[in-house]
C-alpha cells in the first residue's frame, strides 16, 4: 500500500493530472511521452516520474479523474428538488455525455483516447457506469416499476446515441427523446 501524499504533493499531483489531460487531448495518447507530458505540465521529467512510473499511469490517473467528474455531474443533476424524475434523468445523462464530448469527443485523437481508456481503465469505467446506473435507478425507483432495468436501458442507449451523433446538439435532442421513457412524476 502506498503512503498518502502530503497536501502539497496531492495538490501538485492534481495539477499534473489536469494539465496532462489537456496534453493527451491535444496530442493524443500515442504521441504523448513522459518528456512531452513533463514539458506540458511544467515540471521536470524527474518530478513527473516521482508521481507516475510511466505514461500509462499518467493516463490512468487522468481517466480516473474524468470518471470521478462523470459521477459528480450525474449526481448533481439527479439531486432532489430540481425537477421531475424525467427532467433529472435527462439532465444527468445529458451532463454526462456533454462532459465526455467537451473533454474527449472534440479531440482529433478521440478514437485513440477511447482505445487507451478501454485498454488501461476498462474496469474503472465499468465501475463508474455501475455507480451511475445505481444513481439513476434510485431516482427511477420513485416512478418506474423496474428501475434497475430502466436505468440500464437508458444508460446504454444514451451511450449509443452519444457515439453515433455527429454533434452534441443532436445527441442532446436524442437523449431527451429517449428519456421520454421515464414516467413523469409531476414533482418539482
Amino acid at each position: 500500500m502506498t503512503e498518502p501524499l502530503s497536501p502539497l504533493r496531492s495538490g501538485r499531483r492534481d495539477r499534473i493530472v489536469a494539465l496532462a489531460q489537456q496534453a493527451f487531448v491535444q496530442s493524443g495518447f500515442r504521441a504523448a511521452s513522459m518528456e512531452g507530458l513533463a514539458q506540458a505540465v511544467g515540471v521536470s521529467k524527474a518530478t513527473l516520474y516521482s508521481y507516475f512510473p510511466d505514461k500509462d499511469a499518467v493516463f490512468a490517473a487522468v481517466a480516473d479523474h474524468v470518471a470521478a467528474r462523470l459521477i459528480g455531474a450525474v449526481e448533481a443533476a439527479l439531486a432532489e428538488g430540481i425537477g421531475t424524475a424525467r427532467q433529472r434523468v435527462t439532465a444527468a445523462l445529458t451532463d454526462k455525455h456533454r462532459l465526455v464530448h467537451d473533454l474527449v469527443r472534440q479531440s482529433p485523437h478521440a478514437a485513440e483516447l477511447f482505445a487507451a481508456k478501454t485498454r488501461l481503465r476498462s474496469d474503472q469505467f465499468g465501475a463508474t457506469d455501475r455507480v451511475i446506473e445505481a444513481a439513476l435507478a434510485n431516482v427511477l425507483g420513485q416512478v418506474a416499476g423496474n428501475p434497475q432495468e430502466l436505468a440500464a436501458l437508458l444508460l446504454s442507449a444514451s451511450q449509443g446515441i452519444a457515439n453515433a451523433a455527429q454533434d452534441f446538439q443532436t445527441a442532446e435532442d436524442r437523449i431527451a427523446q429517449l428519456c421520454m421513457l421515464v414516467p413523469d412524476d409531476n414533482a418539482g
